[in-house]
Parts: C-alpha cells; sequence; structure tokens
C-alpha cells in the first residue's frame, strides 16, 4: 500500500483517491 487510507486501493487499480493515483505493484 503505498498511501495506506484504503486497504482495496492497493489491490484495485480503479480505485483513485482525490489527489493520488494507485498503481498495481
Amino acid at each position: 500500500m503505498l498511501t495506506g487510507m484504503t486497504p482495496r486501493s492497493c489491490a484495485s487499480f480503479e480505485v483513485r483517491p482525490p489527489g493520488k493515483r494507485i498503481f498495481r505493484p
């Protein structure tokens, strides 16, 4: 997890928090 604010963000690349981008490892 990059940010750690959302547990699903690390597994789902579709989830994009406001002002941050989530990429699959």
